[in-house]
């Protein structure tokens, strides 16, 4: 239900105000300049509350408000009177005019919203029927009744307190000039302390006084419970400046309240007499005497702990939240979450411990610390060990998934560093478990340099702030994938263009050597055709090779000699071992068993290995020695290959952290970090395991293990149909968009007897096509405008015979969408480059089965 209040000021200023304030609570305001223009609204337009300055012309706010409480149908109107005056006259005189609750300017927003919310309480009371509760208060000879608002009775308590203890002073300073009516004095004095005692203990907030040098003299049974003392005796002598728990907010209260002569409303971390903080709240006003001389301190306190933790709790979730989004790494986001939890918290030093990937064991990959030299020296002992499942405090809530807190971890056997602990002085430690599901993917610990009992508050906010690592470590995981993915994807569409173009060349770079080598025949120049011929034969493999190492496809398993794979490796990266001076030594076993695996993925693992070797060796100087070997268990059921080099060796810090997605060494833009993780990868996909083995400044020997499983029984392909011996001449078409090759192509065909026509493009060919009849069409597959799937389909509809005397020549790695069209077409293929057998085969074969 909106309701609607009147506010009555003379200043527009302070109108606009309040107005402002209302509205955003969701009140309806109405505005008058002075009570006379106020009682008019409030009799033409009663609204629910009324809210009125004291001072205007014209009429002030007391009579303004006999007014409206003289009337009965405005009477029950809840009236506030805005007051600038503190005495308790004042504010008695404006309860006697029948205001409901008054505010004291200048005010805090937050006390006025408060205090309106009361009001409306307790009008939804007095509709429920609830009874009125009044305080009855005498005055001289009246008796004036005031509403049991609790804020209300405080101030007005305050007020009575201030003004008694003005009179308290002028009634000392009469006993020392008339020693006849002192002890008259002395009487009323003490029976005006003792009610003055009675309103000070009674006050629910904390009261005190403290003198110039900050030692309490006072202090009501609220202000000792706050505190944590037994009794009042026991905090009086006291020093409050020891209180604070940061010197930096003593000095702030200090400043504040010699420049102002009050201090309101100052925040501040408390500690109690047991050592526990809280969050204190304390309005105090600096005391002196007629001459500027400082008596003493006194003020109020409250107890805001409850606040200030959720305020705290909120915003630490949203800056945690925020670093997490903002972090590039996981690793960046632990730092970040362990620094702002520990400044947070006040802890002094945090660390987050993983499990490895064979999730055997956790090691420690981030820390912080208050102190440099603490985080080096506990960050290098870590680094040194690993902790099994249950081993540690991280191993322990490892294993649980629960929450450890250990009081003082130098007394515990199982912290390892108890000596660093005790000498930094260290004392308690926490651990959280940080979960994806029920799969713990971290644990975070924190270490205080002082003893703290158990606090299932903090437990749980630190719980919630770092269980958003979880989800965070679970979203990089999977954009760390798509990135590899798309990576690796565009690779491989780079490497197709590249591959086809190079293909091409090199076709013709083969096919001429060997036409070449026909023609000299035994001439002396007939090597140097051969040594030309096995340049282009390696330039072939390389760039297979280098496909292999983007290409995306399912495993294609087939019977893999591990020897060959190896040989392969070293001679695709030959020239850059010896560029850098890389003596490569072998000792391959020549018994080695086959594998039933992908040798393109087996190739790849091994081109990555000696990639990685052959930049660490960089770093020495010569001699420089990679070592390959093979060798096999006794059964003949595992084989193993090491791949050695004399670098620096894997310091052993990072030993576990190589194998991880996008770590690398390397400086920027020599490495990606992903070659040791896609071999690992696909060793474990073919149910091996990798391992480095290495010490520093002893070089690092990388260890294969792979099963040797037998093929699976499948029934045997028929072998090509042998050509016969003079083949029948035949009408050929050959459709290539690279001149060279079409010529080369049809060099060979004519030697083996066929009439053979060459053009340049698909749409050519088919115009010869419905010209003539052919007996063959040997078709590259890309070529611009009608390419050699669309001329097939185009041939398909309309010569169906010749659409199952085709051949494809292709000189791209074998894409999806081409590996489709052949599988469906059924045509055969050759790969560029090509040797002459391989063509003519494929063409007797073709030729024969369309007979």
């Amino acid at each position: 239900m909106e309701r609607k209040i009147l506010v009555v000021e003379d200043s527009p200023t302070q109108a606009e105000r309040v107005r402002l304030l209302l509205e955003g609570e969701g009140y309806r305001v109405d505005l008058a300049s002075n009570g006379r223009e106020g009682l008019e609204r409030v009799r033409t337009a009663p609204p629910d509350l009324i809210i009125s300055d004291v001072m205007m012309p014209e009429m002030d706010g007391y009579a303004f408000c006999r007014a409206v409480k003289s009337a009965d149908p405005t009477r029950r109107i809840p009236f506030v009177l805005l007051t600038g005056r503190r005495g308790p006259l004042d504010i008695i005189k404006g309860l006697e005019a029948g205001a409901d609750n008054f505010v004291t300017k200048p005010f805090e927003d937050d006390y006025l919203l408060e205090r309106l919310a009361r009001i409306f309480e307790q009008l939804e009371f007095r509709r429920k029927g609830q009874l009125e509760v009044e305080v009855m208060i005498h005055v001289g000879q009246r008796e004036i009744a005031v509403s049991a608002d609790k804020q209300q009775i405080i101030e007005l308590l305050f007020s009575t307190f201030e003004e008694l203890a003005r009179v308290n002073d002028r009634l000392l300073a009469a006993q020392r000039l008339v020693e006849d009516y002192a002890r008259n004095l002395e009487a009323k004095v003490a029976e005006r302390t003792r009610e003055l005692r009675s309103l000070f203990d009674g006050v629910p907030i904390g009261l005190y006084r403290t003198g110039p040098d900050w030692r309490i003299l006072d202090a009501n049974p609220a202000m000792v419970q706050m505190l944590g003392y037994p009794d009042r005796e026991s905090l009086l002598g006291v020093n409050a400046a020891d209180l604070y728990v940061n010197a930096d907010d003593r000095e702030r209260w200090r400043t504040l309240i010699e420049r102002e002569g009050v201090a309101r409303g100052f925040e501040v971390l408390m500690r109690r007499r047991d050592g526990s903080l809280f969050w204190q709240r304390i309005n105090t006003r600096a005391v002196r005497d007629s001459e500027g001389r400082l008596l003493l301190y006194e003020g109020a306190s409250e107890d805001i702990t409850d606040r200030k933790r959720a305020e705290e709790e909120v915003e630490l979730l949203q800056e945690l939240a925020l670093a997490v989004r903002e972090a590039e790494t996981v690793d960046a986001a632990f730092t970040m979450v362990l620094r702002r939890v520990c400044e947070a918290t006040g802890w002094g030093f945090g660390e987050v411990w993983v499990p490895v990937p064979e999730k055997t064991h956790l090691k420690v990959d981030a820390a912080w610390c208050v102190g440099g030299a603490h985080l080096d020296a506990m960050r290098a002992a870590a680094q040194s060990m690993v902790l099994a499942y249950g081993e540690g405090i991280p191993g322990r809530v490892w294993a649980s998934r629960q929450p450890v807190w250990l009081e003082d971890v130098t007394q515990d056997p199982n912290f390892r560093r108890a000596t660093l602990a005790t000498r930094f002085g260290m004392k308690t430690a926490m651990a959280i478990p940080i979960l994806i599901g029920d799969e713990v993917v971290a644990v975070m610990m924190f270490l205080s340099f002082e003893t703290r009992a158990e606090d299932a508050h903090l437990i749980r906010l630190v719980s919630a702030a770092v269980g958003q690592l979880g989800t965070a470590i679970q979203k990089k995981r999977a954009e760390d994938t798509l990135h590899h993915t798309q990576r690796m994807a565009e690779m491989g569409y780079l490497l197709a263009g590249v591959a086809h173009e190079l293909n091409n060349p090199l076709s013709v770079v083969v096919g001429q050597t060997a036409l070449l080598r026909q023609a000299l025949g035994e001439d002396p120049l007939a090597e140097r055709t051969r040594k030309i011929a096995d340049a282009a034969e390696r330039c072939s493999r390389i760039v297979r090779n280098f496909l292999a190492l983007a290409r995306q496809r399912p495993t294609e398993r087939a019977q893999v000699r591990l020897n060959q794979v190896v040989r392969e490796a070293v001679e695709l990266l030959a020239y850059q071992l010896r560029v850098d001076s890389v003596e490569v030594e072998d000792a391959l076993a020549p018994d080695l068993p086959p594998l039933w695996a992908d040798g393109q993925q087996l190739h790849q693992t091994v081109v990555n290995l000696i990639t990685n070797a052959r930049h660490a060796m960089r770093q020495t100087p010569p001699p420089r020695r990679l070592t390959l070997a093979t060798s096999h268990d006794r059964e003949g059921q595992r084989v193993r290959l090491q791949v050695s080099d004399t670098g620096p060796g894997v310091p052993p810090e990072i030993g576990a952290k190589i194998f991880e997605p996008f770590f690398t060494t390397k400086p920027l833009g020599e490495g990606t970090g992903l070659g040791l993780s896609i071999s690992r990868s696909i060793v474990e996909e073919h149910g091996g395991q990798i391992r480095v083995e290495s010490r520093p400044g002893q070089g690092a020997t990388f260890v294969i293990e792979l099963p040797v499983e037998p093929a699976p029984a499948v029934a045997p392909e028929p072998g090509p149909a042998e050509a016969p011996a003079a083949p029948e001449p035949r009408r050929i078409l050959v459709v290539d968009d690279e001149p060279e090759i079409a010529e080369l192509l049809a060099e060979v065909l004519t030697a083996e007897g066929h009439r053979v026509e060459t053009v340049g493009d698909g749409a050519t060919a088919l115009a010869r096509l419905r010209e003539r009849g052919y007996d063959l069409v040997v078709s590259d597959l890309r070529m611009p405008g009608l390419d050699g799937p669309a001329l097939y389909q185009v041939v398909q509809r309309e010569v169906p015979a010749l659409a199952r005397r085709f051949i494809f020549i292709t000189g791209d790695a074998l894409g999806r969408q081409v590996k489709e069209f052949l599988e469906q077409s059924q045509a055969p293929s050759i790969a560029k480059p090509f040797s002459f057998e391989e063509v003519r085969r494929v063409v007797r074969r073709v030729l024969e089965g369309a007979r």
